[in-house]
């Protein structure tokens, strides 16, 4: 991810109709690439596969993150819509968004010691969206998860990248957005590696559990 990126927008969608599966991953690139460049404030625009293990909402096959230089996504989506809006063609019925989400950036972790110079491109992520179970939930969770779990996440080496966001939209529910980033070829060995390896020493802290629930958690394939 870009390390001026302060914005995101992420989009989940679906094809609802099964025999126009490759009209909809052509469209899919079409849009994300007509997208690029289009407003100075756009970072860069990648998508993503859904890998088979992963539950996504909707059953959503593709995530689509666009980064902004702007800490208000929200508004900068909005001058995006107006850059490509003459001309556009209306989206297919066989699209189907599912869902969508603005976030702000908080932090950012790398591995002890690695050289943000030298992250090669981003092959695959793992997500992770939460929702806090209210005001006091929200205070206990906050104090373990950046400073501990996030940490942790880190250091393991697996991940390039870990990056928390958090929505711009109180209402909405995915309170926190984490995107793990790495450059393995295939996402899903790079999460059962760490898995297998540290999972098992793996404790959640009394009463944080409780605190939160997953609104999405799943690893994608990056296509674009």
């Amino acid at each position: 991810m870009d390390q001026a990126t302060r914005g995101l927008m992420v989009v989940f969608n679906r094809c609802n109709d099964a025999g126009r599966q490759k009209e909809f991953e052509r469209w899919c690139k079409r849009a994300h690439l007509k997208a690029k460049g289009s407003v100075p404030g756009l970072l860069a625009v990648s998508a993503y596969v859904v890998r088979p293990s992963s539950p996504t909402p909707g059953r959503a096959t593709h995530v689509a993150l666009y980064e902004f230089s702007s800490r208000d996504p929200k508004a900068a989506h909005a001058t995006l819509r107006a850059a490509t809006k003459e001309g556009a063609s209306k989206t297919p019925d066989y699209v189907e968004e599912v869902k969508r989400g603005f976030y702000r950036r908080q932090v950012t972790l790398h591995p002890p010691g690695l050289k943000t110079n030298g992250i090669t491109g981003t092959k695959g992520i793992l997500l992770a969206m939460l929702q806090t179970k209210g005001p006091q939930a929200d205070r206990v969770f906050e104090g373990w998860y950046v400073s501990t779990h996030l940490h942790d996440e880190a250091r393991h080496g697996v991940w390039h990248s870990v990056i928390r966001f958090l929505n711009v939209d109180p209402r909405d529910e995915g309170k926190s957005l984490s995107i793990l980033e790495t450059n393995w070829d295939d996402v899903e060995e790079a999460r059962n590696y760490k898995n297998e390896r540290y999972l098992a020493s793996f404790r959640y802290p009394p009463g944080i559990r409780e605190t939160s629930y997953h609104v999405i958690v799943g690893v994608y394939q990056r296509v674009l």
